[in-house]
């Protein structure tokens, strides 16, 4: 027990390789699976960046945080260990439930015959990525306004997501690489606009991660997935960087309503003397460390909950999780569900700017709730749930039932947020879910029911079923 127990470099240095193993596990696990487009694994690459990065950083024996921010906050090796030893159990539960749900989880035909056609196989990428453009451009200024439907523009956002991501993998069905290379590229387009018109770079950059990571899944051969995997997360870190040191003046700019042209400027100026993230440079590991560590707020909600500062949440923030489904807009009075940093100062004792936003993370809020059970009942829900998501919307693309496969995917994405609060996890995902069919009743329901009622696909339908119980 003393090497739980223990904050020292070398303890940390032996979490972190059972964390490593613990995601290289799932990275095979998902990557040979024929169910799976990965989203479980976008999930734990995703964590990883905020939880996993940072304690490995604490682990070189020369970096101890001095910057005078980090040494006010309280940031310690000793809070990184605590919050990270969380952490670890927290992806063994989440791998656990990745793991035995497609036991349970039998392969279906689809729940409704289709009509292949254009709109739904060729044209599905672009129509989604147009939703996405207007959802952004046409509709956000007007509905985030309006209570609920902030969250549902933002679901039309995330279009883009899977209008790229079946665009890459259309291309690479057809061997088409120069097609696949090219929705790669289109990905870099996200982040230019987030950071353009709203001043934010995060949003941006995790839609294409969330691509780049998808495509990666089914890409042969393996090593160079592999090998593309670890050059995207280092120059992804090495863009954060260069980000937090323009940030500033491109929000600014944002916030005056400058020209275009002159933020577009200002977003050039992060490439103009771009620093690739150097390990032995204090200041690049301190910016790092200052942003990407979630560990050290999950340190000090352990270390205060052990003292006894605070007592434990018994489900509190879990049931106002449970009711930020419900739309704003037909309960007025809905309790708060996140965006600030009560819950974090409230367990943590830190406390934060007025208006500054501070996510708990799914790391602190589950053990907040009811501690060591809490975390690990926690995660195996989360894994659980994600893989089932994950699990229909390949089935579905295996049945060459793209928009039914994006379908899924929408509400998966909107489970991606390890830095958030639960409140705001499931808000998201109900979101997702009532635009996605929203769209289908717009634009796609009219191919389903002539399916239904079409004899060429009735007949293939009979005979794919037909097929499976002979081979099953």
């Amino acid at each position: 027990m003393y090497f739980l127990n223990a904050p020292t470099k070398d303890n940390l240095f032996g979490l972190f390789l059972i964390y490593a193993g613990l995601l290289l596990l799932l990275l095979t696990v998902q990557w040979r699976s024929k169910r799976a487009l990965g989203l479980p694994l976008v999930y734990a690459v995703t964590l990883s960046v905020i939880h996993a990065f940072s304690a490995w950083i604490h682990t070189f024996p020369k970096y101890t945080p001095r910057h005078a921010m980090l040494v006010q906050s309280g940031l310690t090796l000793e809070t990184t260990f605590y919050g990270f030893r969380m952490t670890v159990l927290g992806m063994a539960a989440f791998v656990l439930g990745v793991l035995v749900t497609p036991l349970f989880i039998k392969q279906q035909a689809a729940s409704q015959p289709f009509l292949p056609c254009r709109e739904l196989t060729k044209q599905l990428p672009g129509t989604l990525v147009i939703v996405a453009f207007l959802s952004f451009f046409v509709f956000a200024p007007v509905f985030r306004l309006l209570p609920s439907l902030g969250t549902l523009t933002t679901a039309g956002c995330s279009c883009s997501v899977a209008g790229l991501y079946l665009y890459c993998w259309q291309a690479f069905q057809q061997r088409r690489h120069s097609r696949l290379l090219l929705g790669l590229a289109a990905t870099a387009g996200i982040p230019v606009i987030t950071m353009l018109f709203m001043g934010f770079a995060g949003y941006g950059a995790s839609a294409a991660a969330v691509v780049w990571l998808l495509v990666l899944s089914f890409y042969r051969p393996r090593w160079i997935s592999f090998t593309v995997l670890a050059l995207v997360l280092y120059l992804g870190l090495s863009f954060f960087l260069n980000w937090m040191i323009e940030r500033e003046l491109i929000r600014d700019a944002v916030r005056e309503q400058f020209a275009l042209g002159s933020r577009l400027e200002r977003v050039v100026s992060i490439f103009e003397d771009f620093q690739f993230l150097d390990f032995s440079r204090q200041d690049h590991l301190e910016v790092v460390d200052s942003r990407l560590n979630q560990n050290d707020l999950a340190g000090k909600a352990w270390r205060h909950l052990e003292l006894g500062r605070v007592g434990f949440a018994n489900g509190e923030t879990l049931l106002i999780a449970a009711i930020a489904w419900v739309p704003r807009i037909l309960w007025p009075g809905k309790p708060v569900t996140g965006g600030g940093g009560d819950l974090v100062s409230r367990f943590t004792g830190q406390r934060f700017a007025d208006g500054t936003s501070v996510g708990a993370g799914q790391v602190l809020e589950f053990y907040v709730n009811f501690g060591w059970a809490g975390l690990f009942v926690g995660f195996l829900l989360f894994g659980i749930a994600l893989r089932w998501m994950d699990v229909r919307a390949a089935d579905r693309l295996a049945q060459g039932d793209q928009w039914g496969c994006a379908r899924w995917m929408l509400p998966a994405i909107g489970m991606i947020q390890p830095g958030g609060q639960m409140s705001e996890v499931i808000g998201s995902v109900a979101a997702f879910a009532v635009f996605a069919t929203i769209v289908h009743h717009l634009l796609f329901k009219k191919f389903y029911d002539l399916g239904a009622m079409h004899p060429l696909v009735r007949a293939g339908q009979g005979r794919a079923a037909s097929s499976r119980r002979r081979y099953t």
